[in-house]
């Protein structure tokens, strides 16, 4: 996976300043920056138009603050910031279109904008970027993270699992700690597996308690196997099978293990139907204190 360059979305938020720092001095140290700032202009009552400058006016007022802001952060983030850019429209296309012309390899942007509250209607520019953009996407923390380096990948029988793997790798590398490969046996398939045990074992917990360990093994097994074909060491990861809910089993190992980064694989769209967050993407999302990378299918 390369991490050559990293288009990052700046809303001048404390919270997408702090993750391009994050960004900049540790997660991607060797990787040029592009940084781009959206300009939405809002719509102007008709009957205040004659008594203010005219759009043209506004959005070069707009372009020229915006830029000095630009130019101020890229000071604090060091040398390798090699673009800035200031567009207008909604964000999340702005911060798109600008990630296919800068060619970049990530996208990153601060978690929902100025809003700290979960949201429950998509669309925030996060949400969009996620269904949508080109390259994977992280969204910023909403918690300090100096000295955290463990990161988990969340896990599961797709194609894209390959792919959060290899991600997973990189920035286990570029953060320098240890890794977790979480796979969540959600509960209507631990439910199916355990009725087809106890049927098998007339009865004999003992029988049963075996054949529940051993296909935990056989699953710790297989993502070992999945490490390996992603270039992992697997005597470097963590590989935990868990009971749950993904998005609950992947949050609460995050907030016991101190964990800088999460990574999961995106949904599969469907053709003709809108691109869709699926539930563990958007529960993490809107819920994680660490940041998250969403790593979209090939």
């Amino acid at each position: 996976m390369r991490l050559d360059t990293v288009v990052v979305g700046m809303d001048f938020s404390p919270t997408a300043t702090a993750v391009a720092g994050w960004v900049a001095h540790s997660f991607a140290p060797q990787a040029k920056l592009a940084l781009v700032h959206a300009i939405e202009p809002p719509a102007r009552p008709s009957f205040l138009v004659a008594d203010t400058l005219p759009a043209e006016a506004l959005e070069a007022d707009a372009r020229g603050e915006a830029m000095d802001r630009l130019h101020e952060a890229a000071r604090s983030l060091g040398p390798n910031v090699a673009r800035l850019d200031v567009r207008v429209g909604r964000a999340a296309d702005v911060i798109r279109v600008f990630a296919v012309d800068a060619c970049a390899d990530l996208i990153v942007v601060g978690p929902h904008g100025n809003r700290a509250h979960r949201s429950v209607v998509l669309g925030t520019t996060a949400d969009s970027l996620v269904r949508e953009a080109p390259a994977p996407v992280l969204v910023g923390l909403r918690a300090p993270l100096r000295g955290l380096k463990r990161v988990i990948a969340g896990v599961i029988d797709t194609a894209v699992a390959t792919r959060v793997l290899a991600w997973a790798n990189v920035a286990t590398r570029q953060l320098g700690g240890p890794l977790t490969a979480l796979f969540a046996i959600e509960p209507a398939a631990y439910a199916h597996m355990a009725s087809v045990i106890a049927a098998r074992s007339h009865g004999d917990m003992a029988i049963e308690q075996r054949e529940l360990d051993r296909e935990r093994r056989l699953q710790v097994q297989h993502w070992l196997t999945e490490c390996t074909h992603a270039n992992l060491d697997p005597s470097m990861v963590d590989v935990v099978v868990q009971e749950g809910l993904a998005s609950e089993v992947i949050l609460q190992r995050a907030a016991d293990e101190r964990a800088a980064l999460i990574v999961l694989g995106g949904h599969e769209n469907v053709a003709g139907l809108p691109p869709r967050l699926g539930t563990t993407v958007r529960t993490i999302l809107h819920e994680a204190r660490c940041a998250v990378l969403v790593v979209p299918p090939a």
